[in-house]
């Protein structure tokens, strides 16, 4: 007397039909049924989202989404990192950020593997960190040449960073009067 029960796990050569015949026989003779089991292929998994490169400035977040193709689904995980903190990653989903602290400025990389019963493969995404921009010191020699009603001439030294310059002018020591429009 048995369970009636079969278990069967088709290795990777037996991708097509199979079939399996049951049987059971006692004194008054033997019946017997014929099952048909079709085993798809497992297909190695490819990457198919979140390569990169991508490139933020440090503080601030990058996200992405890992994904792979494959039969079964593959199984993603996040296997090293050069970053010394602010990731997450959620294998589920494939989701991905990253908030890169200052210590982190320049490339860092992020291994990611697909895997599933056909194979496993990698993926190195990257990412470029930049330094959060600073601003710029006041120019040191300012100078103005003799006021009048109408005129004057303004000259400063330049400053290292500065994309621009702006000049406030006013009718008194606090600025708290306009000098025209």
């Amino acid at each position: 007397a048995g369970t009636g029960q079969l278990t069967y796990t088709p290795p990777q050569a037996d991708a097509g039909t199979r079939t399996f015949t049951f049987s059971a026989s006692n004194s008054q003779g033997t019946a017997s049924q014929v099952v048909t089991v079709t085993v798809t292929a497992a297909t190695a998994p490819a990457f198919t989202g979140g390569a990169g490169p991508y490139s933020t400035t440090a503080g601030v977040a990058v996200a992405f989404t890992v994904s792979a193709s494959g039969t079964p689904a593959a199984t993603l995980a996040l296997q090293s990192q050069t970053a010394s903190s602010g990731y997450s990653f959620t294998p589920a989903t494939g989701a991905f950020t990253y908030t890169p602290p200052e210590a982190d400025v320049g490339t860092r990389t992020f291994t990611f593997t697909a895997a599933n019963a056909a194979g496993t493969v990698t993926q190195t995404t990257s990412v470029a960190v930049s330094a959060v921009p600073t601003a710029p010191a006041a120019p040191a020699a300012i100078w103005a040449s003799v006021t009048n009603a109408t005129t004057f001439t303004a000259a400063w030294s330049t400053v290292s960073n500065a994309t621009s310059y702006r000049l406030d002018v006013g009718t008194n020591n606090t600025f708290s009067a306009g000098g025209g429009g």
